[in-house]
């Protein structure tokens, strides 16, 4: 057998270097997923965030149940619109409150809370009319969130 020529330690080399390239970039790819991930996860993680988004949430939802309505939709329209507006509102508040506080039952209860508070107040404006309606579909809605979270937890169990 003879010695290798210099043509195939050419190919070997550049095998060589293909194989070292390859490393460096996939070791360089995991480590930025890593670093952005980290990063991602400590931004969601910031208690910052969650507080200001609560806030903002809170402040929305409060103007959006208080403030006249001028609706364009036909009635017919506007009353399930409306039911479906007072669900997803509680359900995000209820979510949004779960990120903050970590435990889904003294959100759901305070969502709870703040949808029979609200609509009972609203009877007291002349621009705003209460509706049992509305209460049941924004508790509905605090409820199914509520849920949603809780067997997702289970499954992660």
């Amino acid at each position: 057998m003879s010695p290798p020529g210099p043509e195939s330690r050419n190919i070997t080399y550049r095998n060589n270097l293909r194989k070292i390239f390859h490393a460096a970039r996939t070791t360089a790819t995991n480590h930025t997923r890593t670093r952005s991930h980290n990063d991602v996860k400590r931004i969601l993680e910031s208690q910052t965030l969650r507080r200001t988004a609560l806030g903002a949430y809170l402040t929305l939802t409060l103007m959006l149940l208080f403030t006249p309505v001028a609706s364009q939709l036909p009635s017919e329209y506007y009353t399930w619109f409306d039911k479906v507006v007072h669900f997803v509102m509680f359900a995000g508040l209820a979510l949004i409150g779960y990120w903050n506080v970590g435990s889904i039952t003294p959100v759901v209860l305070f969502a709870v809370a703040l949808a029979g508070g609200t609509e009972l107040l609203q009877g007291f404006l002349p621009y705003r009319s209460r509706e049992i309606w509305d209460f049941l579909a924004g508790a509905g809605g605090a409820l199914v969130a509520g849920i949603g979270v809780a067997v997702i937890q289970a499954h992660r169990k």
